[in-house]
């Protein structure tokens, strides 16, 4: 260095720039710029930790950080699971209502949003999800969300009116299932 640099910034600018910052350089900085030997030790620091995480492999760890991550950011932008339901064919409806011993008046009812969600036993979602090649968080969403306005044909002089929610046991029991079977899906614990 034939210019002697005056400023702190410029004499940081200059060892940043230098073609290697080894051991070598460093020390000759900190000779002709003493008074500046804490930011150019620090400076140097900074330098090799970041050439060094550059070539650095990630670790088991930072694997797992960024797949989790990317999962997250994947479920973010997955089409609205209300449509799990309501775009299920009526074999596909059929084959589910069979699978949970249920009548299809009562997967109907799910799928509308008629049930109350508390009402339904973790397992029986459990079993639901897996019938449905689905998640239980899919699931439980498409469930517990909001309830949609369905358009629905009707054949009486007026409107039929909302009932409102039910729980599983009702809508069960208003199904005709036999108590032994109502028993089966409802005393299920979690």
């Amino acid at each position: 260095m034939t210019n002697r640099l005056t400023t702190r910034d410029d004499i940081l600018g200059a060892f940043s720039v230098e073609p290697s910052n080894d051991r070598r350089t460093l020390e000759r900085y900190l000779r002709e710029y003493p008074e500046h030997s804490s930011a150019l030790i620090d400076l140097a620091q900074q330098i090799d930790l970041i050439s060094n995480s550059e070539s650095s492999e990630l670790d088991a760890e930072d694997d797992a950080l960024i797949n989790a991550a990317w999962t997250k950011h994947e479920l973010a932008f997955r089409p609205a699971s209300v449509d799990l339901l309501s775009s299920l064919s009526v074999e596909k409806q059929r084959e589910i209502a069979r699978s949970l011993l249920i009548p299809r008046q009562v997967m109907t009812a799910l799928r509308d949003g008629r049930i109350l969600f508390s009402s339904i036993p973790k397992t029986f979602l459990r079993k639901f999800a897996e019938a449905l090649s689905s998640t239980l968080e899919d699931l439980t969403s498409a469930l517990s969300g909001p309830r949609l306005a369905v358009a629905k044909s009707y054949k009486a002089d007026e409107k039929p009116a909302d009932t409102g929610q039910i729980s599983l046991e009702q809508a069960l029991i208003d199904a005709g299932v036999d108590a032994e079977t109502r028993g089966q899906i409802l005393d299920e614990v979690a």
